[in-house]
């Protein structure tokens, strides 16, 4: 894991190194797993019985990565709060149970994603004619 980390660090530098000097502004949106916001997915899968075996802490890759890119001055947006916020208010999931994004789960992004442009001032907020 290690080394997968030093990668991915080293290429999302290399990427906003090339977006600054052509003048284009870089936000990483972080994309959680279901089992990092629905405690009922993460319970399920700790019921192999490798899984018991471990400890996790499901909140280290995030918080590890809003590290590194704080410390780099590199914007991001955190999506699983906003997923978490609506699973836990709605109940529907987001994803199918491939772990891909289901019409909810892509329709939250969009928003999510989209509230943040408008709020950094990267798009210009939509406007009913």
């Amino acid at each position: 894991m290690e080394k997968a980390w030093v990668v991915t660090e080293a290429l999302i530098l290399k990427l906003a190194e090339e977006l600054e000097a052509t003048k284009i502004r870089f936000l990483v949106v972080v994309i959680p797993q279901e089992f990092e916001f629905r405690a009922d997915r993460w319970n399920q899968l700790l019921q192999h019985p490798k899984m018991k075996m471990r400890e996790f802490d499901l909140r280290k890759p995030e918080r590890t990565l809003s590290k590194f890119l704080d410390t780099n001055h590199i914007d991001y947006l955190l999506l699983r709060p906003g997923f978490e916020k609506y699973s836990d208010e709605t109940g529907k999931d987001l994803h199918f149970r491939d772990g891909h994004w289901n019409a909810d789960g892509h329709a939250l992004a969009a928003q999510l994603i989209y509230h943040k442009l408008v709020q950094d001032d990267l798009v210009r907020k939509k406007t009913r004619r």
